[in-house]
């Protein structure tokens, strides 16, 4: 029974469909959780300071959530 125990791979290479769903579903809800997080943060700065970013208020969520491409 033991040599039986012994050659089951609990740690097998085969893919894991229903674990990588829920991984992946982690991190989506992770990254949104932190995205609201970041954009109440920034929404409460006020209009000077978000300039001085290089922001408008209107630009938060794009910014936050495709980070900013007009770079220099």
């Amino acid at each position: 029974m033991a040599a039986s125990l012994s050659s089951h791979s609990f740690h097998s290479n085969r893919p894991h469909p229903v674990l990588d769903r829920a991984v992946a579903a982690w991190r989506r809800l992770s990254d949104e959780i932190r995205i609201r997080r970041d954009l109440n943060r920034l929404g409460a700065f006020d209009d000077a300071a978000l300039s001085d970013l290089g922001l408008s208020r209107g630009g938060i969520e794009g910014a936050i959530r495709d980070g900013r491409t007009d770079r220099h």
